[in-house]
């Protein structure tokens, strides 16, 4: 990989971008590698293992949404490289331009203007860069076998957020489902209880876009569409959702981390590529032990989903805050106080969606 040469910081940045993009695409024309085309709402992206690297982990939660021909239309490029695996040059170990500021060591580049965007982790090892105005990005890892567990969870998420900014809709920190043809979206921050809820529809028969990240398309009735086919569960959560703990395909997991089941594989006719949402739905872990279903403000239901996507996607947070308050602003809102008992939960919200939400 090219090093980086001396000027502005401005400078260094565009061209580690871009040089590390081209070079990757160099290398695929050399090594090549499987490539896989998958399909999200509208955006279509083609996912090149340079050298058949990362396969592990980029593929079993998305594999759901392969397409099998070559598509007509490819919204972004996606090139993956483990450099250990290649013996290539490793991606820096910490940011490799001078700052005036430090912020741990994650790192983000945002620029309309020219195209780039970059997120790194670097304590990890894990670089993302983009080219917005090419629609052509590297996911660059020094060593996969030391990639965190929610890698594999959702993966190539920072990529699909940036081609939806191409494509005009939305990633958002949410879970989605549907109860008859009622689809709701429920949101929150990690530890809401959004995991728990959706193992639990689930298990009911209830339908499932997914746990964690949904891509929103903003119409006059809102449409999002499934990402992953994962749901991630705390051991917790595992003992409350009767039928699920069989399923979790890390069973020798650290103790610190969550359990992962993959819904193609276990429960494909709960997972669904796309709901039509009809409402939304803010968490709260509360101490009773009965369910409460109770209208919210449009802040309060803002409160629970922009941050924590925000947080999450880290860049094009200006625009990702006006997508979803487009959204809240469409659709009525409401507080669910989870009681103790997830059953009682979905049940409770299943009535609640055919007496309350049906009749809107």
């Amino acid at each position: 990989m090219p090093l980086i040469t001396p000027g502005s910081m401005s400078q260094d940045i565009q061209q580690f971008i871009s040089s590390n993009i081209r070079v990757a695409h160099d290398t695929w024309q050399k090594l090549g590698g499987i490539e896989s085309y998958y399909r999200f709402g509208s955006i279509t992206l083609s996912v090149r293992h340079i050298g058949n690297t990362l396969v592990s982990t980029v593929t079993p939660a998305i594999k759901h949404a392969l397409v099998n021909d070559i598509p007509e239309t490819i919204n972004g490029t996606i090139y993956t490289l483990d450099s250990r695996i290649l013996s290539m040059r490793k991606p820096p170990g910490i940011w490799p331009f001078s700052t005036e500021t430090h912020q741990g060591h994650q790192r983000i580049h945002w620029d309309t203007e020219t195209g780039l965007a970059l997120n790194s982790d670097e304590s990890r090892g894990i670089w993302q860069l983009f080219n917005l105005k090419t629609a052509c990005g590297l996911y660059w890892v020094a060593d996969e076998a030391t990639l965190p567990s929610w890698e594999a969870g959702s993966p190539l998420r920072i990529f699909i957020h940036w081609c939806s900014w191409l494509t005009g809709e939305q990633l958002i920190h949410a879970a989605g489902l549907q109860w008859g043809n009622t689809g709701i979206l429920l949101t929150g921050s990690g530890g809401s209880g959004k995991s728990t809820t959706t193992a639990a529809a689930v298990t009911a028969g209830w339908k499932t876009i997914g746990d964690d990240f949904v891509l929103l398309a903003n119409k006059d009735i809102p449409r999002a569409s499934c990402i992953y086919d994962t749901i991630k569960l705390t051991q917790q959560s595992l003992d409350k959702v009767a039928g699920i703990a069989d399923k979790a395909v890390n069973p020798g997991r650290d103790p610190d981390d969550k359990s992962r089941v993959h819904l193609g594989d276990t429960f494909r006719q709960q997972l669904i590529r796309e709901i039509s949402v009809k409402a939304l739905f803010a968490l709260q872990i509360s101490n009773t032990q009965d369910t409460r279903i109770l209208p919210s403000s449009k802040a309060q239901i803002m409160t629970a989903l922009a941050p924590t996507t925000m947080f999450m996607l880290k860049t094009g947070v200006r625009e990702s805050f006006l997508n979803m308050t487009k959204l809240v602003n469409l659709l009525p809102c409401f507080i669910i106080r989870l009681g103790a008992n997830p059953e009682e939960v979905i049940n409770k919200l299943a009535i609640f969606i055919e007496y309350s939400i049906d009749s809107l």
